[in-house]
């Protein structure tokens, strides 16, 4: 590194780096396919701090709080005291073309590798890979921030911000123009509900809905997963138990994950993953379930409905035809 910013990237020859590092060339070829990976020897290392992060994470988080969190840790220990080595090797790398396409290689194999483990921890394919883009992204904003400034704040702190400030833009952005504008600040917090809710929808495209015991708003028939269990697993699971209605997981479509007002508590957010599978049999009320009503899309839409389900997936359908 101090070869670079002595004679800079393109003057610094394999040969001056071996020698300032007591190496024969033959030896430095040992460890590194060129120069290059001088700069890029740590991306393995911190893929697998993250990765590993991951795996960590108690498996109630949802996809991208559980990214938050283990990228938040990962970058305390792996970033720890090396600041002003970032910021060199960021200023060496800013000023190449050809080192700022590595760079995000390395970005791209980051989330790559954040989204299989994602998906090992029972979320969508589809889920974790827009998760761990979108972290890989927040991540990278706060890297920026860190080695641009004195150091005097912890990058992990700054991860966590952009994090926050990543799932802000993603809620607001999910809200309709239908939604009321009083909701816009309570679905920029972190969930404090994760639920898997099912579209069912009979012959006349109508979709069905419930209302459980004890309240008065009609959701998707859905609930919260069970310690270690996935969002399908969950989907698959309350329709058995709600409706006796048995899913093919292989049958079940992801629809996306929203962040929504909660319908039953208020003050509350959810975050709820919601699939399609097609109706097979007949739905019976069963459980907490009180009453079934079939939702005509074509006519007004009562004022009873969740917010998850009115703001959210209704216009994704309507949208869909």
């Amino acid at each position: 590194m101090e070869l670079f910013a002595e004679c800079g990237y393109d003057g610094t020859t394999v040969a001056q780096i071996a020698e300032r590092a007591g190496l024969t060339e033959r030896t430095f070829f040992r460890h590194f396919a060129d120069k290059q990976e001088v700069l890029f020897a740590g991306g393995h290392p911190l893929e697998d701090a993250v990765v590993g992060a991951v795996t960590a994470v108690p498996p109630d988080a949802a996809p991208f709080e559980a990214l938050a969190q283990a990228m938040t840790q990962a970058t305390t220990d792996f970033f720890a005291d090396r600041h002003a080595f970032a910021r060199q090797r960021h200023a060496i790398i800013d000023a190449h073309p050809g080192l700022q396409e590595r760079e995000l290689l390395k970005m791209d194999s980051l989330a790559r590798g954040v989204a299989v483990a994602l998906v090992a921890r029972g979320a969508s394919d589809v889920v974790a890979r827009l998760a761990a883009q979108a972290g890989v992204g927040a991540f990278h904003v706060a890297f920026g921030q860190w080695v641009a400034s004195d150091g005097s704040r912890q990058l992990a702190d700054l991860v966590r911000e952009s994090f926050d400030a990543m799932s802000a833009v993603t809620a607001v952005a999910l809200v309709t123009p239908a939604t009321p504008a009083t909701s816009l600040t309570s679905v920029t917090s972190a969930p404090d509900i994760v639920v898997s809710a099912v579209v069912l929808r009979d012959a006349s495209g109508r979709v069905l809905t419930v209302r459980k015991a004890g309240t008065q708003r009609f959701m998707l028939p859905g609930g919260k997963p069970e310690p270690g269990e996935t969002a399908a697993h969950a989907a698959i699971r309350e329709c058995a138990e709600e409706l006796g209605l048995t899913l093919d997981p292989d049958r079940l479509t992801a629809l996306g994950v929203f962040m929504a007002d909660a319908a039953n508590e208020p003050g509350l957010v959810i975050e709820g993953s919601v699939f399609e599978h097609p109706l097979l049999g007949e739905p019976a009320a069963a459980a907490e379930i009180a009453e079934l009503r079939w939702l005509d899309t074509s006519q007004p839409l009562p004022d009873d409905l969740a917010p998850l389900l009115e703001h959210h997936v209704l216009p994704l359908l309507t949208a869909a035809r």
